[in-house]
């Protein structure tokens, strides 16, 4: 492939890196290298992936003039800063293939870069460990607008061709409250509700039974989880150490029973629907179920029901 066509496949010189005094900005045509990071975490530069020598007689000589500055910047990096770049590269890659919000990602590199200068740490294994530490603060951050669990965050490093490993990753997260002095906000079930909601209304299953009662998928889906968010407060100082994803599923099958008692139809969510949704065994549910939620959807069903025949008898 020749140089020309090389460029051009890349979206031509606007791919390319400028150098804008304290800031560098990064061409959006290229994922990798779009962000802007100010001075106050020093100045940060990047290459993009192009052939050095792409200079061509329409090249503007100002265009050339600050690529060679560039050049001159990036072969000035220290190792740790090298070593940085790379990790933040990896966020960048890890936050694609999550769909993560561009603020959470770039917050996440902000917070990377922060705890990077304290700690001075040149060791990569626990740069990629303070990576997804600050990746996760970002999403928790974001609460319902990124409903991103550990498990994905760890798998998407993994799929990258880095091992993280869970249990350190939320130590490094404790490492990083003593460092900045601020609690880290812990994930609440209620996060996750939308989103598991959104995905049980998707299974065809679900989709075929709704038909079949004559039932909106889109007014089931809002009904379903505002009364599963209606339950979870109600179980809130009763949840303990629970892991909020098996908990916000709970809740969803809690509030299907209760809605197809009111609606007088059977349960549209099945346990193994739900389970097949996070990724959880159908014991794990019911154990969460009967501890948080049965006593209420007893108490919103057959209690009431009992309460209404005394009141017809009588």
């Amino acid at each position: 492939m020749s140089k020309m066509s090389y460029l051009t496949q890349k979206g031509s010189l606007s791919d390319v890196t400028f150098l804008y005094e304290n800031t560098v900005q990064i061409s959006e045509h290229n994922r990798h290298y779009e962000p802007v990071l100010g001075s106050s975490l020093g100045a940060r530069t990047y290459l993009a992936t192009l052939d050095r020598s792409f200079y061509t007689p329409s090249t503007p000589s100002n265009k050339i003039l600050k690529y060679r500055r560039l050049d001159v910047l990036n072969k000035r990096k220290t190792t740790l800063e090298k070593k940085e770049n790379s990790i933040i590269m990896l966020i960048r890659r890890v936050s694609s293939n999550l769909n993560i919000p561009k603020s959470a990602r770039e917050r996440a590199i902000s917070l990377f870069l922060k705890c990077a200068r304290k700690i001075a740490q040149s060791n990569k294994r626990e740069l990629v460990l303070l990576a997804a530490a600050c990746l996760l603060i970002a999403v928790r951050e974001l609460k319902h607008a990124a409903p991103i669990t550990l498990q994905e965050i760890v798998s998407a490093f993994n799929q990258n061709g880095v091992k993280v490993n869970p249990m350190k990753t939320l130590w490094t997260i404790k490492n990083i409250e003593q460092l900045l002095g601020n609690r880290i906000p812990l994930r609440s079930c209620k996060d996750y509700v939308w989103r598991l909601t959104q995905e049980a209304i998707k299974n065809p299953i679900v989709q075929k039974k709704l038909r079949e009662l004559g039932i909106d998928p889109e007014i089931y889906k809002h009904r379903l989880a505002l009364l599963a968010i209606m339950l979870l407060n109600k179980v809130e100082e009763r949840k303990g150490g629970r892991r909020p994803l098996i908990t916000a599923l709970a809740s969803i099958y809690a509030a299907d029973r209760i809605l197809a008692f009111r609606e007088n139809h059977k349960p549209i969510l099945t346990q193994r629907i739900i389970a097949r949704i996070g990724a959880i065994a159908e014991s794990t549910l019911r154990e969460h179920y009967a501890s948080l939620f049965k006593d209420i959807v007893i108490k919103e069903t057959y209690l009431t029901m009992l309460r209404y025949v005394k009141g017809r008898s009588s």
